[in-house]
């Protein structure tokens, strides 16, 4: 059985590691990058016939659709809007420090 697993391993397109981006080998020179997908809470009710909702872990992600699923693909596209527009504006210096803290 293992065997089986082991070689099922080897002959799968692509091979994914514990990072959050991950390399997707394929017949081609050129890895293609893959982003791993984030789990949020949708929170939503209906408005004037519209589903309206927010992510519960970023309030600010907000949207409305026809159908529960235009407002989930509404939603998709806010997020990646808010945290693309956040990467691309937010200057960090080379210089710069961590530290965990709990809220």
């Amino acid at each position: 059985m293992a065997n089986i697993a082991a070689s099922a391993a080897f002959n799968s397109s692509f091979i994914l590691l514990p990072f959050p981006a991950v390399t997707r080998f394929t017949r081609y020179p050129c890895p293609v990058k893959l982003e791993a997908m984030k789990e949020f809470t949708l929170e939503y009710w209906t408005d004037d016939g519209w589903y309206v909702g927010r992510l519960k872990e970023m309030p600010a992600v907000m949207s409305q659709g026809e159908t529960l699923e235009e407002l989930q693909a509404m939603i998709r596209d806010a997020y990646h809007l808010i945290v693309d527009d956040a990467s691309e504006n937010t200057f960090v210096p080379s210089e710069r420090h961590e530290m965990a803290i709990s809220l």
